[in-house]
């Protein structure tokens, strides 16, 4: 009985074959692979700009001022930096004794190991002596250093925006803005030259209760009044959400290279 085996252009063809199957699975799984990497830069870089933009809300919404000769509480913001006097303070524990009121700076250096991005500091002081050049005490923390936009704009009346805003000239002695409007972008700077950087924007408005251009009605609603019934009881406030974000993915230009 005679074996018939299989012939040399029948092998060369099976080696193809089995060539382009796995050439189409290598380049599935390669695809796959990078997806899953964006994604994952993705999620990080919104978990970072979200947290920074919490963290920015929670002071920026609860800046005060107290009218005095000696200005030792004010507010300065530029377009990218900004510094003011707080309620946000957060005493260690629940039976501490400290209050409140504190001091914070915000601004921006470049970043010495990441090319065109910046650092966003942070400072902030218990003891508060009014605005001065330079401070003994001031002790910046990284807040991120994945920040290639900051942008801060100011309004009393939530239509026309300026770019500074100064609570100790005459401008503006002793008035808060009602709205700071808050523009941020933080890029994933990636060390492969095969993939591009990846860039998330926010954008979102921060209430400043405290501000003498708010409503009555409207403080009333931040204090969790009833306007028409000032005397009613006072309801229980919901944790605070985190702030409105435009275009958290970058899409449509979010995407630098």
């Amino acid at each position: 009985m005679k074996t018939k085996g299989f012939t040399l252009i029948e092998l060369i063809l099976a080696m193809l074959i089995l060539s382009i199957l796995g050439i189409y699975t290598w380049i599935s799984l390669d695809a796959s692979f990078k997806t899953q990497q964006t994604v994952e830069r993705f999620a990080s870089l919104y978990e970072s700009a979200s947290a920074v933009l919490e963290k920015i809300t929670l002071d920026v919404g609860q800046m005060f001022v107290v009218p005095s000769n000696q200005n030792l509480t004010y507010m300065i913001g530029r377009d990218n930096e900004i510094s003011f006097t707080s309620l946000s303070h957060s005493p260690l524990t629940s039976e501490s004794t400290e209050c409140e009121q504190t001091e914070i700076s915000y601004k921006t250096e470049s970043n010495p190991n990441r090319q065109n991005l910046l650092l966003l500091l942070r400072n902030e002081t218990r003891f508060i002596d009014g605005p001065k050049e330079e401070k003994e005490e001031e002790n910046f923390e990284i807040v991120t250093g994945q920040l290639s936009t900051l942008k801060l704009e100011y309004s009393k009346d939530g239509v026309d925006y300026v770019s500074l805003w100064d609570t100790t000239n005459r401008d503006h002695e002793n008035q808060l803005p009602k709205i700071v409007k808050l523009t941020i972008a933080l890029k994933d700077s990636n060390e492969r030259s095969d993939q591009e950087d990846k860039e998330v924007f926010f954008e979102t408005f921060i209430d400043v209760p405290m501000s003498e251009f708010y409503m009555p009605s409207q403080k009333a609603n931040a204090a969790g009044k009833n306007p028409n019934n000032p005397n009613a009881p006072t309801p229980s406030m919901p944790t605070p959400s985190v702030p409105t974000v435009t275009n958290p993915f970058g899409v449509s230009g979010g995407v630098g290279g």
